[in-house]
C-alpha cells in the first residue's frame, strides 16, 4: 500500500509538471491535495488530518528538496557543456541519490500515517489507483499511436 501511494504521488507530480504529455502542460491541473480530498470523499476530520500530514512532510523534506534542486541545476549545467566532466556528473548524481535517501524515512512515515487514517473503502480506491499506474505506459503508448484518445 505504501508503494502504491508513492506511485500515485509520483504520477501526480508527472501529470502536474506536464512531463507525461505535452498537451497536459497547457492545462492547469487542480491542486493535488484537493483532488485527493475529492476523490477519496474525505470527512472534515480527514481533511484536517491530511493537511497536518502534508505540512509535516513538507517541513521535514523542504530543506533537502532545495538541496536536490541546487544539485540538479548544477548537473544540468555540467551536462550542457560540450565535454561534460564525467567524474563531476557522477559525483552530483551520487549526491542527489544520497539526498533522496535522506527523505525516504519522512516520506514513509507520511504514507503510513496517511493510510492509517483511511477507511477500508478509501484504501480500496487507492489500491485501484495503484493498479491504474501500472497500465499508464500502455495507455500512453496506445494514445501516442492514436489507437485511443489521449488522457484529458
Amino acid at each position: 500500500m505504501k508503494r502504491l501511494l508513492f506511485s500515485f504521488a509520483f504520477y501526480g507530480l508527472l501529470v502536474g509538471s506536464g512531463a507525461l504529455n505535452g498537451r497536459l502542460a497547457a492545462q492547469t491541473p487542480p491542486p493535488a491535495p484537493g483532488v485527493v480530498v475529492q476523490f477519496l470523499s474525505f470527512s472534515d476530520a480527514q481533511v484536517s488530518r491530511f493537511q497536518q500530514l502534508l505540512q509535516g512532510l513538507q517541513g521535514a523534506v523542504s530543506g533537502v528538496e532545495q538541496q536536490v534542486a541546487v544539485k540538479q541545476q548544477q548537473l544540468q549545467s555540467l551536462l550542457a557543456a560540450d565535454r561534460p566532466d564525467a567524474a563531476a556528473v557522477g559525483a552530483l548524481l551520487v549526491g542527489i541519490v544520497a539526498l533522496q535517501r535522506q527523505m525516504a524515512p519522512a516520506v514513509k512515515a507520511y504514507q503510513d500515517q496517511f493510510v492509517a487514517m483511511l477507511t477500508q473503502e478509501q484504501k480500496e480506491k487507492v489500491g485501484f489507483l495503484a493498479q491504474a499506474v501500472q497500465v499508464l505506459p500502455a495507455v500512453h503508448a496506445f494514445a501516442e499511436l492514436r489507437l485511443i484518445a489521449p488522457p484529458q
